[in-house]
């Protein structure tokens, strides 16, 4: 994968396929949390096509209403500590792995954690309960598995909080009630990552 174009906002990746039907994914990620916000095949394999095709995608991408917040970022840090923290158990489960490496993985993801905790607890009593508020997109019927993934973290985050308001509760209770309500509506796939 390479970096093939830049904006103030998004990152655009190509995965160029040199074999096969030829087709090329261009990968546009947010730049402050680094979530992929759109995945879209072209059939070219020429960079400056590809820079094209990236460019103009962006042009019809506004900066996101939520930029740089820093609950967001917690939210990103949260899913990518998580992804790490699942590179641990295949690792331990080889033959050959030696033990430094593994206390190396383990203590960079006590790190991660480390740093987290102390990003949560810093937000404002705002941020933590903006934290805990889906956006529209993650209350829409045919979410993805990624909009799940952020609503399993953000109920998750909430016993990262030392210190809990009574308006912090009452978000967190109405946000169970959305993820139980998309449960048992089934189907939806709510079910299968729950991380709380």
């Amino acid at each position: 994968m390479r970096r093939i174009f830049l904006s103030k906002y998004y990152v655009v990746l190509a995965r160029i396929n040199w074999r096969g039907d030829g087709r090329s994914q261009l990968i546009t990620v947010r730049r402050d949390t680094f979530e992929l916000e759109n995945v879209e095949s072209v059939s070219f394999q020429c960079l400056d096509k590809l820079q094209d095709a990236a460019s103009s995608s962006l042009k019809m991408r506004r900066k996101p209403h939520d930029w740089g917040a820093p609950h967001r970022r917690c939210i990103a840090y949260f899913l990518k500590m998580r992804r790490k923290r699942d590179e641990i158990f295949p690792l331990l489960q080889q033959p050959q792995s030696d033990s430094k490496g593994i206390i190396k993985v383990l203590y960079r993801n006590e790190a991660y954690a480390l740093y987290l905790s102390r990003k949560v607890n810093s937000l404002s009593e705002r941020d933590k309960g903006e934290l805990l508020i889906p956006s529209r997109g993650e209350l829409l019927p045919d979410r993805s598995t990624s909009l799940l993934d952020i609503l399993y973290a953000r109920a998750a985050l909430y016993w990262w909080m030392f210190s809990r308001s009574s308006s912090i509760d009452q978000a967190y209770e109405n946000l169970l009630r959305l993820i139980d309500r998309g449960e048992s509506e089934g189907g939806s796939g709510l079910g299968s990552s729950n991380s709380t």
